[in-house]
Formats: C-alpha cells, sequence, structure tokens
C-alpha cells in the first residue's frame, strides 16, 4: 500500500499537481530506548537471511 501511494505521489510532483499532506509519511517512527539505533541493522540483516534462504533453495 504505501508503495503504491509513494508512486501516486510522485506521479503527481513530476505533473507539477500539489500533493496532499498525508501524516503517516511526516510523523516519526516510536523510540523504543535503546533497541532503536538497531532497528535498521536487524532489518538489513533479516533482509540478508531470507535472501540467504531463497538461493538456497
Amino acid at each position: 500500500m504505501y508503495s503504491a501511494m509513494a508512486g501516486r505521489c510522485l506521479a503527481q510532483l513530476v505533473a507539477g499537481k500539489t500533493v496532499p499532506d498525508l501524516p503517516i509519511f511526516n510523523i516519526e517512527l516510536p523510540h523504543e530506548g535503546w533497541k532503536t539505533p538497531f532497528r535498521r541493522l536487524g532489518q538489513w540483516g533479516l533482509y540478508q537471511l531470507y535472501q540467504y534462504r531463497d538461493e538456497r533453495k
């Protein structure tokens, strides 16, 4: 859903139209204490694991 919405907003920007202000894209992710800086690292690690599993099959 987010990819489709982002594509639509990008197309509107390219066409010179105004893009609606959507609050979901303007809010910051909630902070979870000491785990917050490692969120992207964990995401990267899971992507690598899933890619490894896909290639192994």
